[in-house]
């Protein structure tokens, strides 16, 4: 009966409007001084206590002081809760952040500024319910509740398939981050495709709108901007990997490159770049059908970041275009030798951690 109340209780809180909080997950630093603090603050009531009980055996001090000690044990105690509290759940918010997720043979990048975030694919062909097991464990770790918008490149699995997981638990209204709008580009609406045809249908049950881009359409956020270079509209159409969206995500001086599974027929269509990128996303997980020498000299990156696991079935990446961008100057990350890659910029400057090696 216990159970069975508990549990009516707490599905009616879960079907309150922000009934759930994603709090993420505390630093290390706060959980020490969490610990630490408890036990200043028990330490001292320890002793107001055992002030009391000293003065309880006193016949020369009346009540009135056993009283004073007891209301100042109870200040003490209302006044530190909350400042225990707020000291473990505090979050602080990156300026702004790119993290690409290791999800084996797939991707998923989150991108963050400041409370606002944004997702560009999320799938895995080698990972089993990666949505569940990777996507939605790290955005709860990170307090995320709400995900702006996830960018998708195109309909593969291994690009997909952790999102629709990540709707269908939203639809049945579990506790994971809210996906306010999907972004799909332009010929996705007609596609028949399974992939594009099961994110439209999930989407739609979980009440999520979507949204058909294609290349001019801009996006702009907290002073940061995310400019769609591909697909183009009318005549430049393609599906599938050539018709990957291509996102140039801007804030203060840094400018990345997401490419998706972009190949060579595709890059054709961004070419000439208009800038320099700091960061690139390396394009169909490295094969060497993408990257193409024309597209690395102009983007000139200085940090390219590569999604694929260790004995990929496809040899990703491939030799040719590790050798190509070596030749371009650009430091390489891969997700099998650094787990999740997360880029951070603040002040002008920006920092790569990796999670195997930090």
């Amino acid at each position: 009966m216990i159970l069975q109340a508990a549990d009516r209780v707490t599905s009616f809180l879960k079907s309150i409007p922000q009934g759930q909080w994603i709090c993420g997950r505390p630093e290390l630093y706060q959980v020490v001084l969490y610990y630490i603090s408890a036990a200043a603050v028990m330490t001292v009531m320890k002793f107001c206590l055992m002030r009391k009980t000293e003065q309880k055996d006193d016949t020369l001090r009346g009540t009135g002081a056993e009283h004073r000690t007891g209301k100042r044990s109870a200040l003490m105690i209302l006044c530190t809760i909350p400042f225990l509290l707020f000291m473990l759940f505090w979050r602080s918010a990156p300026e702004f952040s790119l993290a690409m997720l290791d999800v084996g043979q797939g991707d998923a990048l989150v991108i963050r500024r400041g409370d606002h975030c944004y997702l560009a694919d999320g799938g895995s062909s080698s990972v089993p319910s990666v949505g569940k097991s990777r996507l939605i464990p790290y955005l709860c770790s990170q307090g995320i509740s709400v995900i702006n918008g996830i960018f998708v490149s195109h309909d593969d699995a291994d690009h997909i398939n952790g999102l629709t997981e990540l709707m269908e638990e939203q639809k049945e209204n579990r506790a994971v981050p809210a996906v306010e709008r999907l972004f799909l580009p332009c010929w996705m609406r007609e596609s028949e495709e399974e992939g594009a045809a099961l994110l439209r249908k999930t989407a739609e049950e979980a009440g999520i709108p979507v949204y058909y881009l294609q290349a001019g359409d801009t996006i702009s956020d907290s002073g940061m901007t995310i400019r769609v270079l591909h697909p183009l509209g009318e005549g430049g159409i393609r599906e599938g990997n050539s018709g990957s969206m291509v996102l140039d995500v801007s804030w203060e001086g840094f400018d990345a490159l997401l490419t998706g599974d972009l190949e060579t027929d595709g890059e054709e269509d961004i070419l000439p770049l208009s800038k320099k990128y700091e960061y690139y996303k390396v394009s169909h997980h490295g094969s060497k059908n993408g990257s193409s020498e024309e597209l690395l000299e102009q983007a000139q990156p200085v940090i390219s970041a590569v999604s694929a696991p260790e004995d990929s079935l496809y040899g990703h990446p491939h030799r040719e275009v590790l050798e190509r961008l070596e030749k371009a100057g650009s430091d390489i990350y891969i997700t099998r030798d650094c787990g999740c890659i997360t880029v951070t910029v603040s002040d002008g400057c920006f920092r790569v951690q990796t999670f195997k090696n930090p």
